[in-house]
């Protein structure tokens, strides 16, 4: 599904983020990425949403090489990832269903099919009872859900989740897990970029090691630190 091809990335200032990283992910594959802060965790994921453009490589996602896309192909992109972070970034102004509907407004999608859609991908997260609340009233496993669920209300290919369990504690970190798991099963592609040794050794999936920008080593079913 996607393939990186001897990709190298420096910020100005000669800062070299990653170098010569080359690996491929098959379409529903659940990988974690792991490496210290400062590996290039962030700076891989940035680059997979098209924030970023490598300085060297190529990399093809569903066939297509994204580095190549211009104006409105990047955008129309993106709608194909579901994204997950840290800090949830829920609207605290918004309910539980006005943020997963927004991620259908932006696409132009409004009246029924809004609201059931939004539902659905709710009631897959198991938040459905929720969606009058307010961020502020959420815990922050729940939080995580909402932002869980306005990930996938797009019928995403690809859900990157970025330290999805970094804010929580291990019972809820478990759950959210779990969760992204079951998202799997469905056939979609998950890559996890987690510190977090405990999530890592729990679900023994594929692992991506990171360190010092360089790939340094890659299991099927590995540890954190292996």
């Amino acid at each position: 599904m996607l393939q990186f091809f001897n990709v190298t990335k420096i910020y100005p200032g000669s800062i070299k983020a990653l170098s010569d990283i080359s690996f491929r992910v098959d379409k529903g594959e659940f990988v974690f990425l792991v490496g210290a802060s400062g590996a290039g965790k962030s700076t891989l994921l940035k680059l997979l949403t098209r924030e970023e453009v490598p300085t060297n490589g190529q990399i093809l996602v569903s066939g297509k090489n994204i580095v190549r896309f211009r104006g409105r192909e990047v955008p129309l992109y993106r709608r194909k990832i579901g994204m997950v972070f840290q800090d949830f970034r829920l609207l605290p102004n918004k309910t539980v269903f006005e943020n997963v509907a927004f991620a259908l407004e932006i696409c132009g999608l409004s009246g029924k099919q809004l609201k059931e859609r939004s539902m659905y991908a709710l009631e897959r997260v198991g938040m459905a009872k929720k969606a009058d609340r307010f961020p502020a009233e959420l815990s922050g496993g729940e939080a995580q859900r909402v932002a869980i669920a306005r990930a996938i209300v797009n019928n995403p290919m690809l859900i990157l989740a970025d330290e999805p369990t970094g804010n929580l504690d291990p019972d809820n970190s478990l759950a959210i897990i779990n969760l992204l798991k079951e998202i799997n099963y469905t056939g979609t592609t998950v890559i996890v970029a987690t510190h977090d040794a405990f999530i890592v050794d729990s679900f023994r999936q594929r692992v991506i090691a990171l360190k010092d920008g360089k790939l340094v080593r890659d299991e099927e079913s590995g540890a954190y630190a292996g």
